[in-house]
């Protein structure tokens, strides 16, 4: 596989669609691109202010979103390439390790380094509700480094220290 149109420095982020048909990056050079992984051609560019950290697409391939390091935060509608609505934080460094769309791509769900579980509506960038992992006595870091839609109105996390957590949250629109 060749891909035709490469970022011009470091990919810092990779997401694919759960058919692997699409995968989305997120580079140093500014930009978050939409591959077609059979034939490596680009799709789409989002461009960013700064280097792009962190990438996440839905299951079905419809969702985008990517983070830069200080102030870009959005969510892309891929069958139009246009903007659908960005995270709605007036934090300047916001980290995110893990991300995932609900199945229905209405909610979207981040873990940071700093034990934080946040969920948002994909539709306006509102933050929905926010959730802290358990933190172990002794540990003096631990990064929530994988979330997960699981069922009807719950969500699990991975912790780095091994811990496995299941919330559950209110149904949300």
């Amino acid at each position: 596989m060749v891909f035709h149109d490469v970022h011009r420095l470091d990919i810092n982020a990779v997401a694919l669609s759960d058919d692997g048909k699409l995968a989305f990056t997120g580079s140093s050079d500014k930009t978050a691109v939409l591959w077609q992984v059979n034939s490596g051609k680009k799709v789409a560019q989002f461009d960013h202010r700064t280097r792009v950290n962190h990438v996440s697409l839905s299951a079905q391939g419809k969702l985008a979103f990517s983070i830069d390091s200080i102030n870009d935060r959005r969510f892309w509608d891929l069958a139009t390439q246009i903007e659908q609505s960005e995270l709605a934080t007036s934090l300047k460094f916001l980290e995110i390790n893990d991300s995932a769309f609900s199945d229905n791509n209405r909610l979207f769900l981040s873990g940071s380094p700093k034990q934080k579980v946040k969920l948002w509506r994909v539709s306006d960038g509102e933050l929905l509700g926010q959730w802290q992992s358990f933190h172990q006595a002794g540990r003096t870091r631990v990064s929530v480094l994988s979330v997960s839609f699981v069922g009807d109105n719950q969500f699990a996390i991975i912790t780095s220290d091994g811990m496995y957590e299941l919330f559950g949250y209110q149904p949300m629109l």
